[in-house]
């Protein structure tokens, strides 16, 4: 999950309002975009440090919660790369022990 709230301290810190911001060249809809926790491309985050003269760490902050944890491991982990890695770990052990019971 992604959050602004470092791009309030920045602004805070720098003395920056958001209605300096808008004069500086940044659309109101970047700022709503940034109020409602919705997303921003890298070109605006560019923009954003290179007005503020900050990182994006002043900007933006990545954090990740315990459902989006659950949602990629129920998602994104494929369960037949697994299988086969599996199997194929069998059959190297399977391999190993051929020599083994040779007369």
């Amino acid at each position: 999950m992604f959050s602004y709230k470092p791009f309030y301290r920045t602004l805070k810190k720098k003395g920056i309002s958001q209605y300096l911001l808008r004069h500086m060249g940044i659309s109101p809809t970047v700022l709503t975009s940034i109020r409602n926790g919705k997303s921003i491309s890298l070109y605006t985050l560019n923009r954003l440090c290179l007005l503020l003269d900050c990182k994006p760490k002043d900007i933006v902050k990545y954090t990740r919660t315990e459902e989006e944890i659950e949602m990629l491991k129920r998602d994104f982990i494929p369960t037949h790369r697994i299988d086969v890695h599996k199997r194929k770990l069998e059959s190297d052990e399977k391999m190993s022990n051929y020599g083994k019971y040779k007369r």
